[in-house]
């Protein structure tokens, strides 16, 4: 790396401190990694041989009164042919199944990947839709999560890319630095996953249910790509069957940086963080950003999109760019670094190498998809995806800053597919929570054909953590949805209702039968 690249990096962190593009914590972390970042052949050397499927007993970390025998619970790595350089992976099976391993095959699977890039999806794991929450505030104590995700679906927690968290980069040169190289890397996991005579899907005989990819943040580049890449596949394999029972869903996705940065001045200014002349010079930046970015200057452009951030912050004294309404300097956390990191969790409960340094942020992953941070060419990978009339979800917090609600409107209102004359003129309609003795409204949302957004009330960046029950409801609606659109004859019928209208499509059909019953 040459000595201006990393001079552009270390701004890039120093304004990111001034922006608070991330949590003090995450700062921390980051400036502890950089003292050693470019120095990378001072990382612990590893053996990992082989992919595996650890039994792992949750008892320690299960709250009082709760029995182990109600989960099936796994972790290891996934090889991906470099080495000893793997994925790491923490895996719940569906509570449904209450603990019977044989009856995982009848509930979908559900990947979730965290952003970043460089972020730890054990984040979401015990901090926003796991079935085991984790509050290290004071001491670490261990709450069950009502409204986990793996309520229904078996739910792997994939640290993704190579390096991150629990997974294992053997040398920087194993680090994906493109859009390719992580669709490439990621697949070879996958391969593992399902085919490897010791991948935990193989293993648990639930390869051949249907496949969700979710994820959220800078996860927003990954999970269209990922998914895109398996459709792709020449031949039929059993991950490209799985995925096409399925969907993917993005919360709050910095799929489109470019919009996401123009379309943040004027959100500041309808939000009176920045006065009309503070609004036109954070444009100004955006503006250089976008000519950055149309030449290629990838880095320049994150330089102008951090200035934009910093130009909300400093001048409207916003505390949290995760939630503009958040008073508090950093969200509702904990040190899960030091958590998983400490040998009784992290290799007696978890199975993991003690050797392996567990970090909840990777300054190495996001130094080298550093030129690749700004780009823009996942939109184009989702229009491919919507024109394979594949089912898409994206959702969005309507307090987060870093990713605003009108910033993903915008670009999804852009999208070129089939549906997009139809989605373009749709108005927004409110959705209820399910589980609720009360309903209350929980957002809005829209949809045409196959590509379907959504609002979250009260919500920031992290939308399963700020409304849980929101976020279980969504995600429930929208795989109930997909799993039926695989099952009726006419897809274009079930597509009109949108995802929050299944029980009027039941009811649609059953008064239809009743209606050719009477006929015939």
């Amino acid at each position: 790396m040459s000595q201006i690249s990393k001079l552009l990096l270390l701004v890039c962190l120093i304004l990111a401190t001034q922006a608070k593009l991330f949590t003090d914590r995450q700062i921390q972390i980051l400036q502890e990694q950089n003292k050693s970042a470019f120095d990378f052949s001072k990382k612990v050397n590893i053996e990992i041989p082989e992919t595996t499927c650890n039994v792992v007993d949750p008892t320690p970390i299960l709250p009082k009164g709760m029995s182990a025998s109600k989960f099936v619970t796994r972790s290891g790595f996934l090889k991906m042919g470099k080495g000893n350089s793997a994925f790491g992976f923490i895996f719940w099976g569906a509570m449904a199944a209450d603990g019977e391993i044989d009856q995982l095959k009848n509930y979908p699977n559900l990947i979730w990947l965290q952003g970043g890039p460089g972020g730890s999806s054990q984040f979401g794991n015990f901090v926003e839709m796991g079935p085991i929450m984790v509050d290290g505030t004071k001491d670490f104590t261990y709450t069950y999560n009502p409204y986990s995700w793996n309520q229904n679906y078996n739910m792997i927690f994939i640290d993704n890319p190579i390096g991150t968290g629990l997974s294992y980069a053997e040398s920087q040169d194993d680090l994906a630095t493109t859009t390719q190289e992580l669709a490439d890397d990621f697949f070879k996991g996958l391969t593992s996953l399902y085919d490897d005579k010791n991948g935990c899907f193989n293993v648990l005989n639930i390869i051949e249910n249907p496949l969700f990819i979710s994820g959220e943040s800078y996860a927003g580049k990954y999970v269209p790509n990922y998914a895109n890449h398996i459709l792709n596949q020449k031949n039929d394999n059993i991950i490209k069957k799985a995925l096409l029972q399925g969907g993917i869903a993005v919360g709050d996705g910095f799929t489109d940086p470019k919009t996401i940065m123009n379309v943040l001045p004027g959100f500041g200014y309808n939000l009176s963080m920045l006065s009309q002349k503070q609004r036109d010079n954070a444009q100004r930046y955006a503006d250089s950003g976008s000519e950055f970015l149309d030449n290629d200057q990838n880095q320049l452009a994150s330089l102008a999109f951090n200035f934009v951030m910093t130009s909300l912050a400093s001048n409207s004294g916003l505390q949290n760019p995760y939630d503009w309404a958040d008073t508090m300097n950093e969200p509702d956390s904990f040190d899960l670094t030091a958590w998983l990191n400490n040998s009784a969790i992290k290799t007696d409960v978890f199975k993991f190498p003690e050797e392996l340094e567990y970090s909840e942020q990777s300054l190495p992953v996001y130094r080298a998809l550093g030129n690749d941070f700004m780009k823009t060419n996942v939109v184009g990978i989702l229009e491919e995806l919507l024109a394979k009339d594949f089912p898409v979800l994206y959702y969005n917090g309507q307090n987060d800053v870093i990713v605003c609600t009108p910033c993903t409107e915008k670009w999804l209102d852009q999208v070129n597919y089939s549906g997009q004359p139809s989605y373009g003129q749709k108005v927004f309609q409110l959705w209820n929570t399910t589980k609720s003795e009360e309903q209350y409204v929980a957002g809005y949302y829209k949809s045409a054909d196959n590509l379907h957004f959504a609002t979250v009330n009260q919500a920031g960046h992290m939308v399963p953590s700020d409304q849980p029950e929101a976020a279980y409801t969504l995600i429930t609606q929208f795989v109930e949805y997909c799993l039926l659109r695989n099952q009726v004859e006419s897809k274009q019928d079930l597509d009109k209702l949108g995802i929050f209208n299944i029980d009027n499509y039941h009811r649609e059909q059953k008064e239809n039968n009743i209606i050719n019953e009477i006929y015939i």
